[in-house]
């Protein structure tokens, strides 16, 4: 009876000791950037609105590339000062860009065939007294800036969806 008992409970811990082995640190990929679905849009308006975001915000683009329907779009890094609750944490410099993953929607507005449109916000990091680049967690005051411009962009993106 005690060797029967003595086998459950080993078999429990196993199973709870394994368990835990395979679980995540409760850290998700969108800590480390931003992501907004922004859309829908029109090829016109994509072309156009990201450019004039892009130039406001002064950003380059380092790469964009179609692939039939779908488009890929990255700028170049920013090196930018740190925001309060960046400089609080003993970061020197920063670095930002935008990533924007271009896909169809299956409605079509007569003629004119809709996109949807995925914001990513990247950030890399220096802190004092340390030259190599890192990827944190992103802090709230960068959230809210790339929050800020996502949702910039998908008002400009429905102003010109109206036309239609």
């Amino acid at each position: 009876m005690f060797n029967t008992i003595n086998k459950i409970l080993s078999i429990c811990l196993l199973i709870l000791v394994m368990s835990c082995a395979g679980s995540s640190s409760g850290e998700r990929p969108g800590d480390y950037s931003y992501m907004a679905n922004i859309g829908p849009v029109t090829d016109y308006d994509y072309e156009e609105r990201t450019r004039l975001s892009l130039d406001k915000y002064q950003y380059q683009v380092e790469r964009s590339e179609n692939y039939g329907d779908r488009k890929y779009l990255e700028t170049m890094w920013k090196i930018r000062s740190p925001l309060e609750d960046e400089a609080e944490l003993g970061i020197t410099q920063v670095k930002t860009r935008l990533v924007l993953n271009v896909t169809p929607r299956t409605r079509v507005i007569g003629p004119t065939r809709l996109f949807k449109v995925q914001f990513r916000g990247e950030v890399m990091v220096q802190f004092t007294g340390i030259e190599q680049w890192q990827q944190i967690k992103m802090t709230l005051m960068r959230k809210k800036y790339f929050k800020n411009w996502a949702n910039e962009l998908k008002t400009e993106y429905s102003s010109g969806m109206r036309r239609y």
